[in-house]
């Protein structure tokens, strides 16, 4: 079993290779980018180590990756993926589940991790160091787990409600001695940042979210469940919400009977079902008011997607646990029919393999190819928003090669001749709140090319997605 377990994860792991080298489209779009941009320019610029909005535990692990290009950073999550899928495995192990194996299947093949895993964005940086930590926590090693689940508001910043949940969960072990461990990454990253914003207090006070609500909106609260076949997929939800009431009733009938509670049902409690609900309905929370810059992504439930695999594996157990435990066969026949539909409810989300459809990305691409290759490069300076006119103008995204579409018209008197302008129908009038026609209307700016996709996109806002290329003129 251990040797086909290595096979499987191994297959896995060239699959997901393969779907993102061959992918025209990747989960994240442009804020994938964006984090890609970030690592990879660490060694010019070491304070991106200290990018809130970057997420600094990201940065710091994926660098190395992305100095191969975009393709690196996909390599890293994808490995990082992986690495998620053998350590809930073992902690699927350590809490005694049967069919452990499974939970590799339900992690890896969930809509929307199975999307995930071949990008770049933080989600699984994210999952990694929430499973790590359980798993510690499994093994014994509370300080450890203390120590590694302190550095998850810096893989992704709602990381930050997991931190009350692992106190309780050590001070019900009894692991009093692991506690002041909680403090240790925001200790070490306030001191690594202080040398270069001269701030101690830098964390609080760089904190990159605000009210985007008029940009954003916001929705129901129930918005993430309405999305479950495209998250969790049907099987799993189901799955996932009998194994949480049948573990709330199970929990609450040994308490009131005074019951003694293992060790493990502790686990269970805060850092496993109370680490992936004070996460979901955080997240719907959030999304229902408009607040924190939230904008109701599906993705952001990748993050606690392997304690949804442990989950879902627990409930099968409960099924089984029905049935006759002499009756190997119709057990292993049962786990084999939820592992089909689970498949089934993945592949029919994903039907087209590799992915595709990312036509602005594709837009911005075909733009710099054109530019690169055209009289007006290089330009003395290049004003954009979209992360991917970096990649596709080689721009250095973190120098005075770079400005701010946002401040393009206000900068626009003492911008210099051959000032490049690269106007998107995404990020224009939506983020930056730049109207195309306040550019087109410039007598100092000429407009040197436009890029139209085939067929028409409606992008954020509904407005209609094309790029502009202008430049400065003299007066």
């Amino acid at each position: 079993m251990k040797s086909f377990v290595h096979l499987f994860v191994f297959l896995a792991m060239l699959f997901f290779v393969w779907l993102g080298f061959s992918s025209q489209s990747h989960a994240g779009g442009e804020d994938g980018v964006q984090h890609h941009l970030i690592a990879r320019y660490v060694p010019q610029h070491p304070q991106n180590l200290t990018d809130l909005w970057g997420k600094p535990l990201y940065t710091l692990l994926s660098f190395p990756f992305a100095q191969f290009g975009f393709k690196g950073s996909l390599l890293f999550n994808i490995l990082a993926g992986i690495f998620v899928a053998w350590l809930t495995f073992l902690s699927a192990k350590k809490l005694k589940l049967k069919f452990a194996f499974l939970s590799i299947v339900f992690l890896l093949f969930a809509p929307e991790y199975f999307y995930n895993i071949p990008s770049a964005v933080t989600e699984i940086t994210f999952s990694m160091v929430l499973i790590g930590s359980v798993y510690l926590l499994l093994c014994e090693k509370p300080i450890w787990s203390a120590f590694l689940i302190s550095f998850i508001p810096y893989a992704r910043t709602e990381g930050n409600a997991m931190l009350p949940l692992f106190a309780l969960a050590f001070i019900f072990l009894k692991n009093y001695k692991a506690l002041p461990f909680l403090l240790t990454g925001s200790l070490l990253l306030s001191l690594g940042g202080f040398f270069y914003y001269r701030d101690i207090f830098w964390i609080w006070n760089q904190h990159p979210y605000g009210d985007a609500s008029s940009i954003y909106g916001s929705g129901s609260f129930w918005h993430y469940y309405a999305y479950a076949k495209f998250i969790w997929g049907i099987p799993l939800i189901i799955i996932i919400s009998l194994s949480s009431l049948l573990f709330a009733g199970k929990l609450f009938k040994n308490i009131s009977r005074k019951h003694e509670i293992t060790q493990n049902h502790w686990v269970w409690t805060f850092a496993i079902f109370g680490s992936f609900y004070v996460y979901l309905f955080g997240h719907s929370y959030v999304w229902w008011k408009g607040v924190s810059a939230s904008l109701g992504l599906i993705r952001v439930m990748a993050g606690t997607m392997p304690l949804a695999a442990l989950i879902a594996l627990l409930g099968l157990n409960q099924i089984l646990s029905v049935f006759n435990p002499k009756l190997k066969v119709m057990h292993g026949i049962i786990a084999l029919g939820f592992v089909y539909l689970v498949f089934q409810s993945c592949f029919m989300i994903h039907r087209k393999l590799p992915f595709s459809g990312d036509e602005e990305r594709k837009l911005i691409l075909e733009a710099g190819d054109w530019y690169r290759n055209s009289d007006f490069y290089p330009a003395n300076k290049v004003y954009y928003f979209a992360p991917s006119v970096a990649d596709a103008f080689l721009v250095d995204p973190f120098s005075s090669q770079r400005g701010y579409l946002e401040s393009a018209l206000q900068e626009l008197p003492s911008m210099s001749e051959k000032t490049l302008i690269v106007w998107d129908g995404h990020f224009g009038p939506n983020e930056c709140r730049l109207p195309k026609d306040s550019l087109l209307n410039q007598p100092n700016l000429k407009l040197i090319a436009r890029f139209k996709p085939q067929s028409e996109i409606k992008s954020l806002n509904e407005h209609s997605y094309e790029i502009l290329l202008f430049l400065k003129e003299k007066p």
